[in-house]
């Protein structure tokens, strides 16, 4: 027997089939590693297709999209609450000028207490610029980057871009209003005033002055119009300046007061009777007057009404003399026995006008009206009194006299009965004068006037070394008697 090496056939792989029962493991499956390799190849070729395909087609979008919009407004831009998306300019122009009516329907009202002025939007000066505004939504999303442009139409898109509508106001229209108003409102500043012509009184109110702030009122009325409010009321802004005299009330009244009537001037006379009375009449009065601003430290002034004192005192000062009363000593007999005066005459107080405190009295006086029942004023003129040293009340202790210190005996025995006369007159006025310690006797003033009206008689007298006829012959007996007393007394003789 021949032996051969066999071949053994070649069969296809088989899978194992396990057997119930076998536990063998079975042998992993191994990737066919030459299919993957491909694929990863052409992925990104796919990718890169795929984006220069939409990329394409992204282009050709915005082209279409820019070529669509070239002269229209890009959409989602809206003004004035008008949508205007994708109008032309004429269309734009044409749906904004039906749409604006503020100009005409925005009323304000400018108010100034109870008065008051209306205009409308248009009339202050306002319009609407339209063809600025629909260049300014043409130019949206039109700058010169392409990308910012495409930025901002994809935000304008989804988003939607309102713009402000461009309202033109010519603020000069409503300053030519405002100024028209201010002629009506504007008033200058007045004092009250008090003027006295002659005895009229001319009188004038005060007023406030008042003047219409126009730039503080174009404020308030821009804020308004930059607000596009359909209409408000403006105040109107007035600046006030108060006057500084208020009121010539109190001065007025004053002044008529002093003119209501006349004013009287009494006095008593020496003897208790009634002295005048010195009438100043309204005329007279207002010459006297004085009227005359007074400033305060307020700021604020008035008048004052006020006597002028020289006028009156020229008035007193020549009605003093008649009324004026020189002292008048009381004349007393001294009684040897008892060495007490006894009195002949009391004495008389002296008196002067007291200017000062009259004055006070008139113008009190002359500040109120007049009575209406009676009709008059009168003041009561102020005097200064004097009390002689030598009063009716003086003792002979009191002045010193307590003897006889010198006297003198003249006789005139065949004068004529008129000389007779006169010597008795002359010597009574001489009769109980007392002259104080230091007092200067005058002969002349204590016989006071020689005439045929005060007692004495025509006789013969010596004139120039020659006898003749003359009132008062007998009077130098008197005198040289008296003469005689005092020098041989040794008081001094000033003059003979």
């Amino acid at each position: 027997m021949t032996t051969r090496d066999a071949v053994p056939p070649v069969h296809p792989p088989q899978a194992a089939i396990p057997r119930p029962g076998d536990t063998q493991p079975q042998a992993p499956v191994r990737p066919h590693r030459r299919g993957i390799w491909p694929w990863l190849l052409r992925l990104p070729m796919l990718l890169l297709t795929g984006f220069a395909l939409l990329l394409v087609l992204v282009v050709l979008f915005i082209a279409a999209h820019e070529t669509q919009y070239r002269a229209r407004i890009y959409p989602g831009v809206s003004t004035y609450g008008i949508d205007l998306s994708g109008l032309t300019y004429g269309e734009a122009l044409q749906r904004l000028e039906s749409r604006f009516v503020y100009d005409d329907q925005a009323v304000f009202t400018f108010r100034d207490g109870d008065n008051f002025w209306q205009m409308t939007a248009g009339q202050l000066g306002v319009s609407f610029d339209v063809q600025d505004t629909v260049n300014a939504a043409m130019m949206q999303g039109r700058a010169d980057n392409l990308f910012a442009n495409l930025i901002t139409q994809a935000d304008m898109w989804f988003n939607g871009r309102s713009i402000s509508p461009i309202i033109v106001y010519d603020q000069t229209v409503a300053e030519a209003f405002l100024a028209d108003i201010a002629g009506q409102i504007d008033r200058p500043v007045q004092d009250a005033s008090l003027v006295l012509l002659g005895t009229d009184i001319l009188t004038a109110e005060s007023q406030i002055g008042r003047r219409l702030d126009i730039p503080a009122t174009l404020a308030l009325l821009r804020e308004e119009i930059l607000s596009l409010d359909s209409g408000a009321e403006i105040p109107l802004v007035i600046q006030e300046t108060p006057p500084t005299i208020w009121s010539v009330a109190d001065a007025e009244a004053r002044l008529r007061a002093a003119l209501s009537g006349p004013l009287s001037l009494v006095a008593e006379a020496e003897a208790g009777e009634a002295a005048g009375p010195w009438v100043a009449t309204p005329q007279d009065i207002a010459a006297m007057l004085v009227v005359e601003r007074v400033d305060y430290d307020d700021g604020t002034a008035g008048y004052t009404v006020r006597l002028d004192p020289e006028q009156f005192v020229s008035f007193l000062n020549g009605i003093a003399p008649q009324l004026t009363t020189e002292p008048q000593p009381a004349r007393f007999h001294f009684d040897e026995q008892t060495r007490q005066l006894v009195p002949i005459k009391d004495s008389v107080n002296g008196r002067e006008l007291d200017v000062e405190t009259t004055l006070a009295r008139i113008e009190e006086t002359l500040f109120t009206a007049v009575d209406p029942q009676s009709g008059r004023r009168e003041v009561p003129l102020a005097f200064n009194y004097t009390v002689p040293v030598v009063n009716s009340d003086a003792t002979a202790e009191e002045l010193g006299i307590t003897e006889l210190i010198s006297e003198a005996t003249t006789y005139y025995l065949g004068s004529t009965a008129a000389r007779q006369n006169n010597i008795a007159e002359a010597a009574s006025r001489f009769d109980g004068v007392v002259i104080g310690p230091g007092e200067e006797f005058s002969f002349n003033y204590f016989l006071g006037d020689v005439s045929q009206e005060t007692g004495f008689e025509e006789s013969l007298i010596i004139f120039g070394g020659r006898t003749i006829r003359g009132v008062g012959g007998g009077v130098c007996q008197v005198s040289t008697t008296v003469f005689q007393a005092a020098f041989y007394a040794g008081y001094p003789i000033v003059e003979r």
